[in-house]
């Protein structure tokens, strides 16, 4: 079998920044396959033009998109589909959001921790001035609700 301007796995995965092994599983579990494969030796080729829906699919990873998330995103931007994809990628970049946030105050409480160290203080000795006592309270109904709520409102 010829292919004749086509690229073998290993140069495409240069090309595009990807192992051969992530080449081989995208084909398996048919996120990307080769535009040819030589029946007689097994050996994937791929078309340059590719190129594009295999950067397309390494941008999504470096977002966090999962997988199958990529599947679908890389199917809406092959069909045009704009408006899906940027709901997408809205509703993703909140979450990255959220994630930034809840990493800004764990650094921040980090922070509290290094300096309460510096003083060569325990990092929980704030806690030795609370009184904690066990007390037996009579038998009581409650109601509670369960929601989601945004790192903001858990000030």
């Amino acid at each position: 079998m010829e292919n004749k301007g086509m690229l073998t796995i290993s140069e495409f995965g240069k090309l595009a920044g990807v192992s051969r092994k992530t080449l081989i599983y995208y084909d398996k579990i048919g996120l990307f396959c080769p535009e040819a494969v030589d029946t007689e030796s097994g050996y994937r080729y791929y078309a340059i033009e590719q190129l594009k829906d295999m950067l397309f699919i390494n941008r999504m990873k470096t977002y966090g998109f999962s997988l199958d998330e990529i599947r679908t995103l890389l199917k809406w931007e092959e069909q045009g589909e704009s408006k899906l994809l940027q709901n997408a990628l809205l509703s993703h970049r909140k979450v990255l959001q959220e994630q930034i946030l809840w990493m800004q105050q764990t650094l921040h409480e980090l922070e509290a921790d290094v300096a309460t160290v510096q003083k060569e203080e325990m990092i929980m000795s704030y806690l030795d001035d609370i009184d904690i006592q066990l007390v037996e309270e009579p038998e009581m109904f409650l109601l509670s609700t369960r929601r989601m709520v945004n790192m903001e409102d858990c000030a």
